[in-house]
C-alpha cells in the first residue's frame, strides 16, 4: 500500500512540473504604418534567439515555443524601425512598425577569394591595370565590358 502511494504521489508532481513548464504560441500579423501586411519580418524571442519566426506574404506569423513566464519579442526589418513587446501568455498580437527615416548614401561590395579552379562554378576574368588604361571610358564599369 505505501508503494501505490508513493507512485501516486511521484505521478502527481510530475504533472505539476510538466504543467509548470509548458510553452506558450503566439499568432499575429505586423503591418506598416498604412496597414498593409508586411512580408519578410523577423519576430523571436529576446531571451531565446532560436525561437522565432518570419511573417509570410500578408504579414502573419505564429511564434511557437515561446518560453513560460514573461519574455520580450522583438520585431524586425530592414528599412524599419525595431519594436519590442511584453509576451505574458496573450494568444494574438497587431504590431505596426514604422518606417525608419535613415537611408543608405553609398554601399561598396568588395571580396578577395582564392578558388581552386576545379571548385569554380561561374565566369571570371582577370585583366591588369594597363589594359584598363588602353580603353577610352567615362567610367570603370564600362572599361572593363
Amino acid at each position: 500500500m505505501r508503494r501505490y502511494i508513493i507512485i501516486l504521489l511521484c505521478f502527481c508532481l510530475s504533472v505539476i512540473n510538466v504543467y509548470a513548464q509548458r510553452s506558450s504560441t503566439l499568432i499575429g500579423v505586423v503591418k506598416d504604418e498604412q496597414g498593409q501586411g508586411l512580408q519578410g519580418v523577423v519576430v523571436y524571442v529576446k531571451s531565446a534567439p532560436s525561437v522565432g519566426a518570419q511573417t509570410d506574404y500578408y504579414g502573419n506569423f505564429e511564434l511557437k515555443n515561446i518560453p513560460a513566464g514573461k519574455q520580450k519579442i522583438v520585431i524586425s526589418m530592414l528599412g524599419m524601425g525595431e519594436e519590442e513587446i511584453i509576451f505574458t501568455g496573450q494568444e494574438s498580437a497587431i504590431i505596426t512598425l514604422h518606417e525608419q527615416s535613415s537611408t543608405l548614401d553609398d554601399v561598396i561590395v568588395t571580396g578577395i577569394v582564392t578558388r581552386n579552379k576545379n571548385s569554380f562554378t561561374g565566369s571570371a576574368t582577370t585583366f591588369s591595370g594597363k589594359e584598363i588604361k588602353l580603353v577610352s571610358a567615362a567610367n570603370l564599369f564600362q572599361s572593363i565590358q
